[in-house]
């Protein structure tokens, strides 16, 4: 051998023991092994899958696995913390959209207790616009806060009415005019109301925390919706207020039994009902304009064209029948008398098909005359079956109609007649209320219906209607007349 080749003889005995010690660690690590036979290396490798794998696999498995549940526990802690703090922040708001509420009521007593002595014009103006603009923050506060509508109806409907009546009264005091009785009582019932209201709502600030808060943002019982409900209930004393006559809302229940026995009718036929109905009014085109529906009832609209405006109609599917309309006509003189409007609102529904109906309400709003029809069987009136109609005072002309709930409710009934005698029933309502007349009503409470004696009367200057069953003698209705100085029963 030459001295170059023996140099280089231990270097390649180190490398080959290199080698080997590296295939070893390989052989462990990655499950590989040589291929060749008679002690042959081969430097390409096979993976046997049939073998179980190695300490190495499963180690390096189990701290990925390990390392994966980390990070996830690590996310659901970060997300749960996320939205514990998330909760908690609105609840801070929350509380301090209360302690807003309780200040606007705060300053609506005060401006209430206010305008109820104020007599300049200009102080009663004043008051008032913040009375209405103080309402409707209030309002919007309450809306926005996590509370079930069982717990905030009656307050929000107040606060709203409160507002309507502050705007209304506000064009009285703007106009230099003195208040009427009426005014001035639905400004006594606002400020009795929201004294109350005021002293509830110091009370729940003042014992909750804001551990109640953050139960009652993550929707858990708490002392607040506690509160609330107990204002709800036990301090809003929301009267029964007439302001277009009793029951005017609708019945709540609705038996659709008024069209069954109609053909059916085409838009086109529709149509024609309406140029009809107006041919007085100067109608220059009509057309149908689409379909609606109401309580199970299908129904066509019609738009008519005028010289003096537009009128939009709704009729029947079945009959071709017009159960609604309305005007956009000038309307500012009182050259009608409230009795001949109640002529000419009877004269236009018999023309649309509307008869036996009686007159139950009157009023008057600036220069139009609002009356209120229902059907009548056997001498009572059912107040189910209710038609308005509105009457220009200037022109002469019904500006306005809507029989929903006629059409919903009319039906033949089978009345039980009344076991308790009118005077019977009298003795069951308030001695002091001066009673101006009296008859048979069916009218419609908690979803029923219910034969009543219907009492009109007076008391320290306000009208009410009571209803005593005529079955039992037990009152069961009162209501008070509000929001109009000129509205009066028709007996």
């Amino acid at each position: 051998m030459s001295d170059d080749l023996m140099n280089n003889e231990p270097e390649r005995a180190n490398d080959d023991t290199m080698h080997d010690d590296t295939a070893d660690i390989e052989e462990l690590g990655s499950n590989s092994v040589y291929e060749g036979g008679e002690g042959r290396r081969h430097g390409r490798r096979r993976r046997n899958d049939g073998r179980a794998p190695g300490f190495g696999g499963w180690l390096a498995a189990v701290i990925s696995l390990s390392a994966v549940c980390l990070a996830l526990a690590a996310v659901v802690t970060y997300g749960w913390l996320n939205i514990s703090s998330m909760q908690e922040a609105m609840a801070g708001m929350q509380t301090e959209a209360l302690y807003e509420l309780n200040s606007i009521v705060d300053n609506l007593d005060s401006n209430l207790s206010k305008a109820r002595v104020a007599s300049s014009p200009r102080d009663r103006t004043q008051l008032l616009s913040d009375i209405a603009i103080e309402s409707e923050m209030a309002e919007v506060i309450l809306e926005r806060m996590p509370l079930e509508t069982q717990f905030t109806g009656e307050l929000t409907a107040f606060l709203n009415k409160m507002g309507d009546s502050a705007q209304s009264m506000l064009h009285t005091a703007a106009a230099g005019g003195d208040w009427e009785e009426w005014q001035l009582s639905g400004l006594e019932y606002m400020y009795r109301n929201n004294l109350k209201i005021k002293k509830a709502l110091n009370d729940i600030v003042s014992s909750s925390t804001p551990d109640d808060m953050l139960a009652l943002v993550r929707g858990k019982e708490s002392i607040f919706a506690g509160g609330m409900q107990e204002l709800e209930n036990n301090v809003i004393e929301e009267p029964k207020g007439i302001f277009d006559g009793p029951f005017a809302e609708g019945a709540e229940k609705t038996n659709i039994s008024y069209f069954e026995t109609l053909p059916q009718s085409s838009a086109a036929d529709a149509v024609r009902e309406a140029e009809k109905l107006f041919a007085d009014y100067g109608v220059t085109g009509a057309k149908c304009t689409g379909e609606a529906a109401h309580g199970g009832t299908a129904f066509y609209n019609v738009a008519l064209t005028t010289g003096d405006g537009e009128m939009l109609a709704q009729l029947s599917k079945r009959g071709a029948k017009l159960v609604m309309f309305d005007s956009y006509k000038p309307c500012d003189g009182h050259n009608f008398s409230p009795e001949r409007c109640r002529a000419i609102a009877e004269d236009f529904l018999a023309a649309a098909g509307y008869e036996g109906l009686t007159p139950v309400w009157m009023s008057e709003n600036g220069t139009t005359c609002n009356i209120n029809f229902c059907a009548e069987q056997n001498g009572v009136v059912l107040y189910p079956d209710m038609i308005k109609v509105k009457v220009c005072e200037e022109r002469g002309i019904v500006t306005g109609m809507e029989a929903m709930s006629y059409v919903k409710n009319h039906s033949s009934r089978h009345i039980a007649g009344a076991t308790v005698t009118s005077e019977q029933a009298e003795s069951a309502i308030d001695g002091r209320i001066e009673v101006r007349g009296t008859r048979l009503a069916l009218i419609p409470l908690d979803g029923e219906e219910l034969l009543c004696h219907e009492f009109n009367g007076t008391f320290d200057g306000r009208e009410y209607f009571v209803y005593v069953d005529a079955r039992t003698g037990e009152e069961v209705q009162v209501l008070t007349v509000i929001g109009t100085a000129q509205g009066r029963a028709v007996l």
